[in-house]
């Protein structure tokens, strides 16, 4: 991790600024952090930012990861692959049975 930045957003109960003025301020900031610290990648923090990704991505040199969607892919591909919770470790099943552990 290079760096974190933030972008100013109104409150949840505000009405949302301008898709297009928001867009602008991080592709500032994408290219603030792309010349002072070589970033090659972004990751947008939290779900508010998700609906400016696609837009973004149009305008930085760079790839703009959405964390959501990142998340729902994995997902998909962990059930694709058919891979289940460990079970091994600290996923292990307790020696014996709940109901035997005193209180």
């Amino acid at each position: 991790c290079a760096t974190v930045r933030a972008v100013s957003l109104p409150p949840m109960t505000a009405a949302p600024p301008p898709e297009a003025q928001i867009v602008v301020e991080l592709a500032a900031i994408v290219q603030a952090v792309r010349v002072e610290l070589g970033a090659d990648l972004v990751i947008l923090g939290g779900s508010r930012l998700s609906r400016y990704a696609a837009a973004l991505r149009r305008v930085v040199p760079i790839p703009v990861l959405e964390p959501i969607a990142c998340a729902v892919q994995l997902a998909e591909a962990l059930v694709r692959l058919g891979l289940r919770q460990s079970k091994a470790g600290k996923f292990a099943s307790p020696p014996q049975p709940l109901s035997e552990y005193g209180e």
